[in-house]
């Protein structure tokens, strides 16, 4: 590994906040650089850009495969923090056939999600959206924060009403006039 180690030389290149901190810098700087120090470093490098070449290469050969799936990959880009390499992962790990998934249940728990799942910052909502997007057709669009919870409302009525039957409540339902929000002045 070659280079300039002079303190006064490294201290000049700071930029930013570190400009007026020079002195430090150079403090900073001292020491004892040896052969096997340069070594260790320029193995790091070494692997680093190979790390990077291996990524740049099933990069390619993932867009090579996908090549002839534009359409599904700018369907699923559509869901908001997918960009297209995101679209392209999905793809890749499930397919854009989702008849081969009699439901969206079936795929979450053929890729281990399951509702309230957050490992990955809502990845079972996603999951859901890209199954929903590729069985239709149709790009993302909005459907409010309770979509999901309204879509399957009778279930999770029927699933209260067991629960409250189990703690030993009777139980009578009755739907509730729909709330309106006043300002009040």
């Amino acid at each position: 590994m070659s280079g300039n180690f002079d303190t006064d030389s490294l201290a000049d290149l700071a930029v930013g906040r570190l400009k007026g901190k020079k002195e430090k810098l150079k403090e900073a700087l001292q020491g004892h650089f040896r052969d096997h120090h340069g070594f260790m470093i320029q193995a790091s490098l070494d692997l680093i850009a190979s790390l990077e070449k291996i990524i740049a290469d099933l990069d390619r050969q993932i867009n090579e495969k996908l090549k002839d799936y534009h359409r599904e990959r700018e369907l699923l880009a559509s869901i908001p923090g997918v960009k297209e390499q995101g679209s392209s992962s999905i793809l890749a790990e499930i397919g854009a056939d989702m008849n081969v998934f009699p439901s969206e249940g079936h795929l979450s728990a053929w890729a281990g999600m399951r509702p309230g799942n957050n490992e990955s910052a809502g990845g079972h909502k996603i999951l859901i959206m890209a199954y929903q997007i590729l069985k239709t057709g149709i790009p993302y669009k909005e459907l409010g924060h309770d979509y999901l919870s309204r879509r399957k409302e009778d279930k999770i009525v029927k699933g209260h009403i067991r629960r409250l039957k189990d703690l030993g409540y009777q139980v009578e339902l009755k739907k509730a006039a729909a709330l309106s929000l006043v300002k009040k002045e």
